[in-house]
């Protein structure tokens, strides 16, 4: 959450070890609160919270030393609880009776109007506080009579103003708190469900109201933090009563294990503690689900290694790492035995079509463009091993209903979207579409009458006007899609392809859509720069391979050499060099990227051939297991393979890949594997070691330290009321008044003052300047020659970020040397924060109670911190419990039925949901970028008034 960075597989690494993020140690996994401890929660701290407000009332009671009498004015709370309300007022119905209406009033705020007593009970009839302030207006006439204190005004006694609502003079709106009783209608309750708040005018008056702002904060801390600690109790019980269900020494559950695996968990089992044993035999269920082939017995081999050792979130890791690498491979091969694909045209191609799967035959005429997307009709491989792919007509808009004038109603968007357009009859914009005769394209439609268009050979997109009457634009008449045939290695089959897959082969389990998205791009080139004579370079327009022979200014002569290097012919005349401008070369990446690497176009030499899984599959007729068989026999030739898996991508234990969206997603809401039917948890938490009895003491327990730390903070919190009790001598603003002291300020980042400023009001005038000429009246002698000593800010600023532990700011401050004092500071000085960026007038105005809030507010952030982590810790814990209770029981289930087909690993295979279909030649349109061209008769940008919701017309 603070930001940093990480790859998406060593968050999840980190997060099957119950770590945290390695550079600010904040946690990556968010566990929820289960519904039942929440609900149980919430009980125990309505009850908690009566508990201390009965008792916070019977302290003040007794320090009163009386029963508290209600005055009217005063300010009243009648009880939240709605049965209790219902229940009192029913047994009084001389106090006011109940009604089903009257249970929304509850917990409100009252201003008392009438105390009427009786030898039973009692009635307190007040108005709802409504919390709005007194509307103040100058008394025009002479004779105003105040409604509260009957005197006239205006005059000493009244003020010059009144109320405008309920008619009081200024002194009685002032002792009332600032807050006007004139609306609302009036309430009868019986006295005991009623609280006092404050009495009428006890404390400052003003425009804002009247009320103890320290006093009521420090109580909604409070309330908060006993909801934090029910929660933690809620949650630390159902973990108590999870752990009397497991036993404490696990039974010898063997039976879906081979003996190597019953042998490592059998001699863990006193190690850790019986959850982390469930977590280890669960993933070497998991790894048995490997096969039994050299490779996957070597891995297994390192888990048991692991496991005995106790390390048994390295084993999580393993797992995970593994299991993804078998979910991309099993995904490769899905893509290669799928029937059809959707490819892209490299950027330094351009494919030409042919009428059969030949190079020898005949062309159809038809090209697809750089950057074109195109859908496969059918994929074949000739007898030289090259791949071809029948381009099918649906890649491409279908514009044979659409004729006449361009004209859009707001409906039926697919319809036009992708349309080709030349200009039309009433066409007044140049040569903006690039002359007569040039298409465009119709790239979006937002908004009834209004159509943008990319032309032909450019990039700017362009606004026109698409109602019945413009005729602005016209559609194209209608073209036949492209048809033919495409080689995809026109050279052979080791050479580069001209179109790459369009759509990854990997599909997030949580979303469906690719995890990594090829971008259209040169692949392993770039660009040539600073040519010189034996470069090895390739063609940009077939990527050829060719070498410089000579370099002539503007242009390279070169030669055509072999894949492996040599030349086609060793003694090639200077006349018969091919000549190339520079930017039609390229030159090859000597870096390739893992992102290159991991790509679905990897290939093996099959038959002395560079092959790709696709090209095997169509070889072997379609057969998938052949073609897997001779893949392998392939990789294993050309290496050993390492037995370290480190996938780039997010996963659970289980492999199923997700996307860093959606795996930091999961983890915020406190899932597990979003993955439809998987239940595998994406955050373990770490090992926890049995404790024997001689070394009990000498255990680690940073469970219970940070819990004490934790309560610790919210305790200190709920006796700061007491310490802000105790501290009475600051004085306030009213005395500060009375002696003539006024306009004082405070600082902006601690609240430290009063600050008091009657000379200039300029922060930065003076600033750094010697104090003794800064406020001198002028007759004392100049600092130095050059006149007043004054240091830079820049410096002050540097000395005040050295400040060091027990050092004040005064300590640090440059002094001036003729008169030896610090020089003027216009900063805090309890904290060094600098005023220079403001004026005198625009800082906070000082409020007494400001520090002790902000202390308070410092107190509760930490409490609450610490309180909702150990929260989260322990209900991590409890679903982790909880799963290895279920996994107990689901195997004493089926040892008592006999079923052993019953193992946790053994279930349908889960799928990725299916990947959002989009037409190719939709994807190939973009939304308009933010550089456009202006029209040549339009005042602004065309698009401007369009995305702006501007009028329809011609712009």
């Amino acid at each position: 959450l603070s930001g940093h960075p990480m790859h998406a597989s060593c968050a999840a690494d980190l997060l099957l070890g119950g770590k945290k993020c390695p550079a600010c140690n904040i946690s990556l996994f968010y566990a929820k609160v289960p519904h039942t401890e929440a609900t149980a929660a919430a009980e125990m701290a309505k009850e908690e919270l009566a508990r201390v407000e009965a008792k916070e009332a019977d302290e003040r009671k007794l320090k009163r030393g009386e029963v508290i009498e209600l005055q009217k004015g005063d300010i009243i709370k009648l009880c939240p609880d709605v049965e209790l309300c219902a229940k009192v007022m029913k047994q009084n119905p001389l106090s006011g009776g109940w009604d089903d209406d009257l249970a929304f009033q509850c917990g409100n705020e009252f201003c008392v109007v009438n105390v009427k007593k009786n030898e039973t009970s009692g009635r307190i009839e007040a108005r709802p506080l409504l919390r709005k302030s007194h509307w103040l207006v100058p008394i025009r006439r002479h004779g105003h009579q105040c409604t509260r204190c009957s005197m006239r005004g205006p005059s000493l006694e009244t003020g010059n103003k009144k109320c405008k609502l309920c008619s009081l003079c200024q002194l009685c709106c002032l002792k009332s708190g600032g807050l006007c009783d004139s609306e609302g209608s009036l309430f009868s309750w019986h006295p005991s469900l009623v609280t006092l708040v404050r009495r009428a005018g006890s404390a400052p008056v003003g425009d804002e109201a009247c009320v103890d702002e320290e006093e009521l904060i420090t109580k909604e801390a409070r309330n908060h933090l006993i909801r934090l600690r029910s929660e933690l109790a809620a949650v630390k019980c159902a973990r108590d009563n999870t752990k009397t269900m497991l036993p404490p020494r696990p039974t010898s559950i063997t039976r879906d294990l081979t003996a190597q695996s019953s042998d490592a968990i059998r001699f863990v089992r006193d190690k850790v503690s019986p959850a982390d044993w469930y977590r280890a035999r669960h993933l070497l269920l998991l790894a048995r689900l490997w096969g039994d082939s050299r490779e996957a017995k070597a891995r297994r081999a390192q888990l048991y290694d692991l496991v005995k050792k106790g390390e048994l979130d390295s084993v999580a890791r393993l797992v995970r790492r593994h299991n993804a690498a078998r979910t991309i491979e099993e995904s490769k091969w899905e893509d290669a035995a799928a029937s059809r694909h959707e490819y892209i045209v490299k950027p330094t191609a351009t494919a030409q079509l042919h009428a059969f799967p030949s190079l020898s035959g005949p062309k159809t005429g038809f090209y697809l463009q750089p950057k074109s997307r195109f859908s496969s009709k059918k994929e074949i491989v000739d007898s030289n091993g090259s791949l071809w792919i029948q381009v099918s007509d649906e890649s491409f808009f279908d514009q044979s209903s659409l004729q006449g004038d361009v004209s859009y109603d707001g409906e039926n968007r697919a319809k036009i979207i992708g349309a080709r357009v030349v200009r039309g009859e009433n066409w007044n914009h140049g040569r903006q579409d690039g002359g007569k005769g040039t298409k465009g394209t119709i790239v979006a439609a937002k908004k009834a009458g209004c159509v943008v268009v990319e032309w032909d050979g450019g990039s700017r997109l362009y606004n026109y006007a698409a109602t019945a009457g413009s005729r602005k634009l016209t559609y194209a008449p209608a073209t036949p899609p492209p048809q033919g045939w495409i080689c995809l290695r026109a050279s052979g089959p080791a050479s580069p392809s001209i179109a790459t897959l369009a759509r990854s082969p990997f599909r997030c389990f949580s979303c469906g859509d690719g995890i990594t998205f090829p971008q259209p791009s040169s692949g392993s080139f770039r660009p040539a720069e600073k040519i010189e004579c034996g470069d090895s370079l390739c063609v940009a327009a077939t990527l050829e391979p060719v070498k410089a022979e000579k370099v002539d200014g503007n242009r390279v002569y070169c030669s055509f050499i072999q894949k492996d290097g040599r030349m086609y012919d060793d003694n090639i005349a200077q006349e018969d060099l091919v000549w190339y401008r520079p930017e039609d070369l390229l030159t090859r990446h000597e870096h390739v990227t893992k992102s290159d690497a991991d790509s679905s176009d990897d290939v093996a030499v099959v038959q002395g051939k560079p092959r790709t899984r696709r090209e095997l599959v169509l070889m072997f007729g379609g057969d998938v297991a052949k073609a897997k068989t001779a893949w392998d026999e392939a990789v294993k030739e050309a290496g050993p393979v390492p037995i370290d898996d480190d996938p780039s991508f997010a996963s659970c234990a289980r492999g199923h890949l997700l996307h860093a969206r959606c795996f930091q997603g999961a983890l915020l809401s406190g899932q597990s594997c979003p993955a439809k039917g998987c239940v595998e948890p994406l955050f373990l938490p770490q090992i926890k070691i049995q404790q024997d009895e001689d070394t009990c003491c000498s255990a680690r327990n940073d469970s219970n330290e940070a819990e004490v730390e934790a309560l610790r903070a919210a305790a200190a919190v709920a006796d700061h009321a007491h310490e802000a009790d105790a501290d009475e001598t600051q004085a306030d603003e009213h005395q500060f008044n009375s002696a003539g002291i006024t306009g004082l300020k405070m600082c902006p980042s601690c609240c430290a003052g009063p600050l008091m400023n009657k000379e200039c009001h300029d922060m930065q005038a003076h600033h750094g300047q010697c104090t003794a000429y800064a406020l001198g009246d002028g007759s004392s002698e100049p600092c130095t020659p050059e006149g007043a000593f004054r240091v830079p800010a820049s410096q002050i600023l540097a000395e005040i970020v050295k400040l060091g532990d027990g050092q004040s700011v005064a300590d640090v401050l440059p002094r001036c040397p003729k008169h030896s004092v610090v020089i003027m500071f216009n900063g805090c000085m309890a904290c060094g924060y600098l005023f220079t960026d403001t004026s005198w007038g625009d800082m906070p105005r000082w409020d007494p109670k400001a520090k002790a809030l902000l202390e308070l507010d410092k107190k509760k952030r930490k409490a609450a911190m610490l309180l909702a982590e150990q929260i989260r810790m322990e209900s991590t814990m409890l679903d982790f419990e909880r799963s290895a209770l279920w996994k107990l029981q689901e195997d004493e289930q089926s040892d008592f039925s006999g079923d052993e087909t019953t193992c946790i690993v053994k279930k349908k295979k889960i799928e990725p949901p299916a990947a959002p279909a989009v037409p190719a030649y939709e994807v190939n349109l973009h939304e308009p970028k933010n550089s456009v061209s202006t029209n040549n008769n339009a005042e602004e940008h065309p698009l401007a008034r369009f995305f702006l919701g501007g009028d329809e017309g011609d712009y």
